[in-house]
């Protein structure tokens, strides 16, 4: 059975992106939301160093984010995601993977 992994993708965009017409993935809503996130980590900074808040690193964390699938549809769609989110510079460091090997890091 044919599988894959998707990684660098942050948990807050691993959402459903539809496959629109002629195959096209559309991911302006993975963008809008991290574009939101990203002013988010903004505030939460500067509340950390006026020290409103005294230790971040209880709720600011930088988790890594995989998405595994299996079968040749779902291995398919899963690649025209990591093609459409390689482009954007928000993205620019996800990484798609058919070896096993490479899966089990």
């Amino acid at each position: 059975m044919e599988q894959c992994r998707l990684g660098g993708t942050r948990p807050y965009v691993n959402l459903y992106i539809p496959e629109g017409e002629e195959g096209h993935v559309n991911i302006k809503k993975a963008i809008d939301i991290c574009t939101q996130f990203k002013t988010s980590n903004q505030f939460w900074s500067f509340l950390v160093n006026e020290g409103f808040i005294k230790d971040s690193k209880y709720f600011i964390t930088l988790d890594p984010h995989r998405s595994w699938v299996q079968g040749e549809e779902n291995v398919g769609y899963l690649e025209k995601q990591y093609k459409a989110f390689k482009e954007h510079f928000m993205f620019d460091s996800i990484e798609f993977s058919r070896e096993v090997g490479k899966m089990k890091e």
